[in-house]
């Protein structure tokens, strides 16, 4: 028999994917059941026998609040964090295992492939208390953690800087995730790759930018109809509406310098365009009315 292939899964606080390295060292990621290379990192649990992960409980994660779990990677290595479900108390790294088990299953079906070994990534930020919980989850998903890296060493890996180079470097590499921005100096030596030193904010990321959005077309819609922001932000249901609207108006705008997006409440109906400039000058919004 062959080598087990070894697959490599970022476990991230906004989404989750695997990957695997093809025999032509290229990294290969896998797509979930939907066809998307990246799967929410959110998990409801919808009744004692049925938790759902992913797309499905991302869109009940602003409907039935205590029932989802969002962002658990902020909270992994706490031992003071739970959340009881059904008379049933789970840990950080109980809701992460949920997640693993949903993207390994479903690369499971694509690849037709028993998944077993998995090399874990983390931000270059957590200590053995937070890597240790992250390898739990694993364990706690039925697989078999050969190790937890560092991601920048893994985005290193991944573009090429890798053993064998004749000679040293210093490498700077910045993670920009859904909840973190994270700076990390790396140093590679000998064919070995280390961490110089590591900074950032781990409140700062795309969220942010969602919100930022949210708070801007809630505004365009309270000047055109009367009707107070907060009213829009306060229905679940609306409000996950806009979430959804500002990740799709993020996106396009990565691409095109507008977008038109209708927001709807109440009966009423409001156009609103979002240029890349306003985009790009937008205050934080909602972050800061909040207070956070």
């Amino acid at each position: 028999m062959g080598k087990r292939k070894v697959y490599g899964i970022d476990l991230g606080a906004t989404y989750s994917c695997l990957a695997y390295v093809n025999e032509h060292g290229k990294a290969i990621l896998v797509p979930n059941a939907s066809g998307d290379l990246t799967t929410p990192s959110v998990v409801f649990f919808e009744s004692p026998e049925t938790v759902v992960v992913g797309q499905a409980a991302k869109e009940e994660a602003f409907i039935h609040t205590d029932l989802c779990v969002s962002f658990v990677k902020r909270a992994m290595g706490d031992s003071n964090w739970e959340r009881e479900f059904y008379g049933h108390v789970y840990r950080p790294q109980d809701i992460s295992s949920f997640i693993l088990r949903k993207v390994v299953g479903d690369a499971e079906k694509i690849t037709g492939e028993k998944i077993e070994d998995v090399v874990l990534t983390c931000p270059a930020y957590f200590g053995i208390r937070e890597k240790e919980a992250t390898k739990q989850a694993g364990i706690l998903a039925g697989l078999n953690v050969l190790n937890v890296i560092p991601e920048p060493i893994a985005a290193a890996l991944a573009y090429g800087i890798e053993e064998g180079q004749d000679q040293d470097q210093v490498v700077l590499v910045y993670s920009l995730g859904g909840s973190t921005f994270d700076v990390t100096l790396l140093e590679i030596k000998s064919g070995e790759i280390n961490v110089i030193g590591a900074g950032g904010d781990h409140q700062l990321g795309g969220k942010d930018w969602d919100d930022a959005i949210v708070s801007y077309l809630i505004q365009r819609f309270e000047e055109a109809t009367g009707t107070p922001a907060d009213t829009l932000v306060e229905d679940s249901e609306t409000y996950q509406e806009l979430l959804n609207a500002a990740e799709r108006c993020k996106k396009t705008l990565s691409s095109y310098q507008s977008i038109t997006e209708a927001v709807r409440f109440g009966g009423e109906c409001v156009k609103v365009e979002l240029t890349r400039e306003i985009f790009d000058t937008q205050p934080h919004g909602v972050r800061d009315r909040e207070g956070s």
